[in-house]
């Protein structure tokens, strides 16, 4: 059951929160601000600067985001040497990729508001559930010195709702709360009938189902007024 929509406020936050019993994050676009950089990664990671390329490039991620980082590269660079013959494309973009995920994402600081919301739920049930790579995500929560607030950090994995339903088993569906910033992350939590909060990127943010609450940042779900 996906939770009705109505506007935040302080006394409602208070309450809302208490009836749960497991909290469930993704990780890229809810705790770290990842999302935009790691779409500039894939565009330079196969060796060709051209808008109409970087645009085939986008749309194949932004449709894409449940599928593992290794079949997603491959399949780009198929798709671009299919549509466009003429161009050469850089064959070691997976190296490129790693290259450019060390340099940069690795660095990537979480939100520093998510930090003070973690706090405030003082709750030991606290997992993440990512698609993206195991050691990339326990890499930044140890340099941000939170790895030891989670209970598990579940990554590398593309089927959520799978993992959302093995979580079932610990308490009932409605005692789950699960995070998520993609149309994949809610149709995860409806399939595994878990509540689910959507959150809304600044950029390109994601058009959930009517019905379906959102927020905009973690402050938001801070308020003290």
């Amino acid at each position: 059951m996906i939770i009705n929509n109505s506007k935040f406020n302080s006394y409602y936050l208070k309450n809302f929160f208490r009836q749960f019993r497991i909290f469930v994050f993704d990780f890229d676009g809810v705790i770290v601000d990842s999302v935009k950089l790691k779409e500039n990664i894939y565009c330079d990671s196969f060796g060709v600067d051209i808008n109409e390329v970087k645009e085939q490039i986008l749309i194949y991620v932004r449709n894409n985001t449940h599928m593992n980082r290794e079949q997603k590269l491959y399949n780009i660079y198929n798709l671009l040497i299919e549509k466009f013959p003429n161009k050469n494309f850089d064959k070691n973009f997976f190296k490129n990729f790693n290259f450019l995920v060390n340099k940069y994402v690795l660095n990537l600081k979480i939100d520093k508001d998510f930090k003070k919301f973690i706090l405030r739920l003082n709750n030991e049930n606290i997992f993440i559930l990512s698609a993206a790579p195991q050691n990339e995500v326990e890499t930044i929560l140890i340099r941000n010195n939170i790895f030891n607030i989670f209970t598990d950090v579940l990554a590398s994995k593309t089927d959520k709702a799978k993992i959302l339903n093995k979580l079932i088993k610990l308490y009932d569906s409605q005692k789950i709360l699960f995070f998520g910033d993609k149309y994949s992350d809610f149709k995860a939590a409806e399939k595994a009938n878990v509540n689910f909060l959507g959150r809304q990127s600044k950029i390109n943010p994601t058009k959930f189902p009517d019905g379906c609450k959102t927020f905009k940042s973690f402050s938001d779900l801070c308020n003290d007024e």
